[in-house]
């Protein structure tokens, strides 16, 4: 795994989450 597409996976969770 990259760390832009970990980066990407992140963000999307924080966002899924709110």
């Amino acid at each position: 795994m990259c760390s832009d597409c970990v980066q990407g996976i992140i963000t999307f969770v924080l966002v899924s989450r709110k």
